[in-house]
């Protein structure tokens, strides 16, 4: 358990941590080029960790100090692959390892042997890869290669099965296509496009409803610096819109992130942000309600609860039965944890109405969820006598030095 206290005021420089969405993007790109790549920065979180030793167990000989050095690629491999506690390595990975001529047991750690992957093994088994599975959870058996290389897909409660498509249909020797049925999370597929473009793979979106895919592609040999993550800089950004100042540097404000959102976000609700070059200033001031559709920005929804919190008036964000099948049922985790405080909260059918609050203190819990641990924390820093904080450790999956950074405040 960690106590988190109050702070009366906020005065700091970030360099945001780099984005664990786009290095296991690219980790997944440099294992099918089969190119001594390097990735030039790193962020040493769990799911970074996974990706890494699911890598190894694929036979790639990788070494990790300050850079990821992609040495060789392996014929042998592990039958047995661990997703760790990740579901885009699982429902990217699935669909990659559908191509060998192999069978795979596919297991994961903690939260994510309670998710349901019905709509992965509905896809798999779309692509006529043979998939043995009792309850729609791991662990489950596939065996490759698939055989249909075209698919009409429900990309209407995640885009992360369609990013594993793309990366896996740009491998094959002809051509394919992937029909998107309602697809959430643009900006997220927009990044696996991006990424997959830096390693020179062409891929035709037309209008999120048809992606044409071109065979036999030739990933080509790059060095990668990864750019800051805009979904870990929006806790601090609205930190700092409660409590005073943070300017936050690694920042591409031109980034394909979709989270970079958050600062029209709280412009709309009265904080002052201020941009230049990749550093993102953002200053405290009279805070009114906003009303936000998270459709495409799920994992923004915890910083969001928290703003809302502070603003004046009642704050709406919509899109919230995205976040059902998360590392927790993060809708259920953030009104239980949170009403705990004394947060105004309700939910009307899809939407959480958020009413200004003056939160107390008390003991909350994470969920081993890393982004209510986050949400938690940071309003935390808003509360007299702040709070008690179990299962504190699950911001190791995507920010291990968040706590070391608040406590630094």
């Amino acid at each position: 358990m960690k106590l988190i206290t109050y702070s009366d005021k906020v005065n700091k420089k970030i360099k945001v941590i780099p984005s664990k969405s786009i290095i296991i993007r690219v980790l997944a790109a440099i294992f099918l080029s089969e190119k001594r790549s390097r990735v030039l920065n790193r962020t040493y979180c769990d799911d970074e960790l996974s990706a890494i030793k699911l890598l190894r167990d694929l036979g790639t000989d990788l070494k990790t100090e300050n850079i990821i050095q992609f040495n060789a690629f392996g014929e042998t491999y592990s039958k047995k692959i661990d997703f760790g506690e990740s579901g885009f390595l699982t429902r990217t990975f699935s669909l990659i390892l559908s191509s060998f001529h192999s069978d795979f047991l596919l297991t994961g750690q903690k939260t994510l042997k309670n998710r349901r992957f019905e709509d992965l093994i509905k896809t798999l088994k779309k692509l006529e890869v043979d998939v043995k599975s009792s309850n729609c959870k791991l662990p489950f058996e596939i065996k490759g290669p698939l055989k249909k290389k075209n698919i009409s897909l429900d990309c209407s409660k995640t885009s992360q099965i369609l990013s594993g498509l793309l990366m896996l249909f740009a491998k094959l020797k002809k051509n394919s296509y992937i029909e998107a049925k309602n697809p959430v999370s643009k900006p997220y597929i927009d990044l696996t496009i991006d990424v997959l473009k830096d390693f020179g793979v062409e891929i035709e979106n037309d209008k999120y409803n048809r992606f044409y895919v071109k065979g036999s592609q030739d990933f080509e040999k790059i060095d990668y610096f990864i750019e800051g993550d805009w979904s870990a800089a929006s806790f601090w950004a609205v930190l700092a819109a409660l409590k005073g100042k943070i300017v936050m540097k690694n920042l591409n404000i031109d980034s394909k992130q979709g989270d970079k959102i958050i600062l029209d976000i709280l412009k709309e609700a009265g904080a002052d942000v201020s941009v230049r070059e990749d550093k993102v200033a953002v200053e405290k001031n009279s805070l009114n309600s906003f009303d936000f559709d998270a459709t495409d920005y799920p994992d923004l929804i915890p910083a969001l609860t928290v703003l809302g919190l502070n603003c004046e008036g009642k704050s709406k964000i919509s899109g919230i039965n995205r976040l059902i099948n998360k590392e927790s049922n993060r809708l259920r985790s953030i009104l239980e944890e949170f009403k705990k405080l004394g947060a105004g909260l309700e939910v009307d059918g899809d939407t959480l109405i958020v009413k200004k609050s003056r939160l107390h203190s008390g003991i909350v819990k994470s969920h081993n969820d890393h982004r209510i641990a986050m949400a938690l924390a940071v309003a935390a820093k808003n509360i007299n006598g702040g709070i008690k904080l179990q299962d504190w450790m699950s911001v190791n999956k995507s920010y291990p030095g968040f706590f070391a950074e608040l406590e630094s405040l």
